[in-house]
């Protein structure tokens, strides 16, 4: 198998949202769409998503606000910023209601096409000749991308129930 270092990078990305992309893979998931978040929390009410699973626990919509929060972060710092993170408050969600549910889902859809955009610019370009910031800064997210997927999909579990 021969894979060059950016575009497995960005495959991985895309799997953890979209599922298999690419020719190498599936790494992370089994591939189909409905295991990756976007698919993974689509059928979810906006009741179901704004459940805690335990009391206390957080929230699938949690979990979705706090992936918004981290790809909206990288996307700026990505284009040079490097404005403070405020990680404790990122899991905070507005009050449970469909609309709020669905400008959540928007919300991540969009922060992920950002980060989407510019790193698709750099596909082709040399690990070596890239900033190690994007670099880094994909690897480390491809991995946090999947601890949360792996999250939500064991939430869903109980709150549908």
């Amino acid at each position: 198998m021969n894979i060059s270092v950016m575009p497995g990078l960005i495959d991985l990305y895309r799997e953890t949202f979209e599922g298999k992309v690419g020719e190498n893979g599936p790494f992370i998931t089994d591939g189909k769409p409905t295991d990756a978040v976007f698919e993974t929390i689509a059928p979810l009410s906006f009741e179901q998503a704004f459940a805690a699973p335990v009391p206390g626990g957080k929230s699938v919509a949690a979990h979705v606000k706090h992936l918004h929060f981290s790809l909206d972060l990288l996307h700026q710092r990505m284009l040079g910023a490097d404005p403070k993170a405020d990680w404790k408050s990122s899991f905070n969600v507005p009050p449970a209601s469909a609309a709020a549910w669905s400008a959540l889902q928007d919300e991540l859809r969009a922060a992920y096409s950002a980060v989407l955009g510019v790193i698709e610019q750099q596909r082709q370009s040399p690990v070596e000749k890239m900033l190690p910031l994007h670099v880094v800064g994909l690897a480390s997210t491809v991995a946090h991308n999947a601890y949360h997927l792996a999250a939500i999909r064991q939430i869903i579990q109980v709150v549908s129930q």
